[in-house]
């Protein structure tokens, strides 16, 4: 893969990152807001969708901590930190830009 601009958005200190394709994400806006019931996301790899529950379920957190942040852009799940990022937003051969997101402190 060729050197790519890279785009950072930073939560410091990090403690993981994620990088996606800047382009597929529409650009942003991103917000930060907290998983809501029913939400869902295609994880990178996967064959369907899979709910945002389901993923902090596989990942051991615990119940009383599942009110856990998503990152959207246009209203779509782009992540749920830092476990998933949707298919959709994954790196290719044909991106041009990377964003990259940095958090810690998530669980």
């Amino acid at each position: 893969m060729s050197q790519h601009d890279i785009t950072s958005i930073t939560i410091p200190p990090p403690d993981a990152s994620l990088y996606c394709d800047f382009k597929a994400t529409g650009a942003g806006p991103f917000k930060v807001r907290p998983a809501r019931a029913g939400d869902k996301i295609v994880p990178f790899g996967g064959r369907g969708t899979m709910k945002v529950q389901e993923i902090l379920r596989a990942e051991n957190i615990p119940p009383h901590k599942r009110d856990y942040p998503v990152i959207t852009s246009a209203g779509e799940i782009v992540a749920v930190p830092p476990f998933r990022i949707a298919d959709k937003f994954k790196i290719t051969g044909t991106t041009e830009k990377v964003i990259e997101f940095r958090f810690s402190g998530l669980y």
